[in-house]
């Protein structure tokens, strides 16, 4: 009977659209490894990886835009004071 060795990696994520309703989508990977072969923790990271990839991709095509906006990375805020404007500290209240 031949051994085998096997690893599940699942990722999922939900994102609501505020108004009671959200979307889960949930993504598992089978890694099998047959007899003779060993797995390492690089296979189930990078299983990880394609698994939470997939799950942005799918939940960025829902068709409710409350969703898409729920999952976007946040945009980096600009700085408000550049090199040649005031000290913070000296201006006022």
């Amino acid at each position: 009977m031949p051994l085998t060795e096997r690893w599940t990696v699942s990722f999922s994520r939900q994102a609501s659209d505020g108004n009671y309703g959200s979307e889960t989508i949930r993504i598992e990977r089978v890694l099998v490894a047959l007899d003779g072969e060993s797995m390492h923790s690089d296979d189930a990271i990078e299983a990880l990886k394609l698994c939470r990839q997939l799950v942005h991709q799918e939940l960025s095509r829902s068709p409710n835009w409350s969703v898409r906006r729920a999952i976007e990375e946040p945009k980096p805020v600009a700085a408000t004071l550049g090199a040649d404007e005031d000290d913070p500290e000296d201006l006022p209240y």
